[in-house]
């Protein structure tokens, strides 16, 4: 059985993640979503599906957390934009709502992804990003016809308050789709070993 995590890069770049022993110790899971500072994204973006995580805190730690992970990264900038880490159910729950959406959806030729802040009403910035308790990915769905059809997901705050918005077309959006379905139910997060997730997301 291939026991490493498995991780899904939307567009061409450096991978982020490293994979680290089975045995890392777990607990102390990271924040449930996450904002950059400065999350205007120019340039390529990547969406990384990640199960298990391993954090590093700012005194070194380590700990291990056994949900799914969500982001969105700028590599011209290294910086992670978004990101929201999703219990088994939550996760599957977002699959099911793609799949549903994109089953009679049109193919696209390669896959693009933007992002944008959605809110003036932010969570403060603490160490250069701003942590969102309770935040979730949502499904929205698509919009526009051929060519120009698009997805859109959004992170959300516990009050169900949009605060960012991913935009996909529908290639970006199948693979993202596949690589949860993946994760989820090939990689238990017992069995699999962690990414190191340099800068927290």
């Amino acid at each position: 059985m291939n026991t490493r995590p498995a991780v899904l890069l939307l567009s061409v770049g450096v991978a982020a993640c490293s994979v680290s022993s089975p045995t890392s110790p777990r607990g102390a899971a990271g924040p449930d979503a996450a904002l950059s500072a400065e999350p205007a994204a120019t340039g390529p973006l990547r969406v990384i599906v990640q199960r298990p995580i391993r954090d590093r805190s700012g005194s070194g730690v380590p700990s291990v957390d056994d949900r799914t992970l969500v982001a969105v990264l700028q590599p011209d900038r290294a910086v992670w934009l978004a990101s929201a880490r999703l219990d088994t159910d939550a996760a599957l729950s977002l699959a099911a709502a793609m799949a549903a959406s994109l089953r009679e959806a049109p193919p696209a030729a390669k896959s693009d992804v933007t992002l944008s802040v959605a809110s003036s009403m932010l969570p403060p910035e603490v160490s250069g990003r701003r942590v969102i308790d309770g935040g979730r990915w949502r499904w929205i769905g698509r919009t526009g016809t051929g060519p120009a059809t698009r997805c859109h997901m959004s992170l959300d705050d516990a009050d169900g308050r949009t605060l960012a918005r991913l935009t996909m077309d529908t290639a970006a959006a199948r693979a993202l789709m596949q690589s949860l379905n993946l994760t989820i139910r090939t990689s238990p997060a017992r069995l699999t070993g962690a990414a190191v997730m340099e800068h927290e997301p």
